[in-house]
C-alpha cells in the first residue's frame, strides 16, 4: 500500500483526477500527527503541496512522506487484521491472491461462501487483475519497485510493525488454505 501510493501518488499521468494532492496542506486520510510531520518543513505556503514534496524528494523520503500520509489506513488495516484473524466468518483475500492464482481464489471464495465450485468462474472474471487495465494500476509499471519494497520491509521506521502484519497475516492464510484451499499468497 505505501509503495504503490508513493508510485501512483508521485506520477502526473496516474494521479490527475486527485485534485487534494495540489492544495497547499491538504492531505488525503491524514491523521493530525501525521500531517504535522509532513508538512513541517514547509516556508512558502503555495509551494507546499504533496505531490510538490514528493517531487522534490529521493524515492526513500517519498515512501517515508506516504506512509506518513496513509499511517491511519494502515493502523485501521493492522487493527482489522487483529480482530479478524482468528474469526471463521471473515476470509481475507488480497489482489496478491488474485494474481498469483486467480481460479484458485475464485473455488476459495465459493467454498468459504457456500457455493458449489461448478458455478461457472467466468462471472468473476471482473476480478481478475490480469484483466483489468487501469489507471489507478501499479503493479508492474515501474523500475526499480524490488529495491523499495526491501527497503519498505527492511530499513523503513515501521518494518517491524510491516513484519509482524506479515507474520500473522501468513498464519491465517495458512489457516484458509486448509479450511478452504485458499493461495498463501
Amino acid at each position: 500500500m505505501v509503495y504503490s501510493g508513493y508510485r501512483y501518488h508521485e506520477s502526473h499521468t496516474h494521479s490527475w483526477h486527485e485534485g487534494w494532492l495540489d492544495r497547499p496542506f491538504a492531505c488525503s486520510f491524514c491523521d493530525d500527527q501525521s500531517h504535522a510531520a509532513i508538512f513541517q518543513n514547509c516556508t512558502a505556503v503555495s509551494d507546499c503541496t504533496f505531490r510538490n514534496l514528493l517531487k522534490d524528494s529521493d524515492w526513500q523520503q517519498g515512501l517515508f512522506l506516504e506512509s506518513l500520509r496513509v499511517k491511519r489506513t494502515l493502523d485501521d488495516m493492522k487493527g482489522n487484521l487483529e480482530r479478524w484473524a482468528s474469526s471463521e466468518s471473515v476470509l481475507h483475500v488480497s489482489v496478491d491472491m488474485l494474481r498469483s492464482s486467480f481460479n484458485l481464489t475464485v473455488a476459495c471464495i465459493l467454498r468459504f461462501i457456500g457455493y458449489s465450485e461448478s458455478v461457472s468462474q467466468h462471472r468473476f472474471a471482473v476480478l481478475d487483475p490480469s484483466r483489468v487495465l487501469s489507471a489507478h494500476a501499479t503493479h508492474g509499471r515501474y523500475a526499480g519497485s524490488e529495491a523499495m519494497k526491501v527497503h519498505l520491509r527492511s530499513q523503513h521506521p515501521w518494518s517491524a510493525m510491516f513484519a509482524a502484519i506479515t507474520s500473522q497475516a501468513s498464519h491465517l492464510l495458512a489457516r484458509q488454505a486448509a479450511k478452504h484451499g485458499c493461495p498463501t499468497k
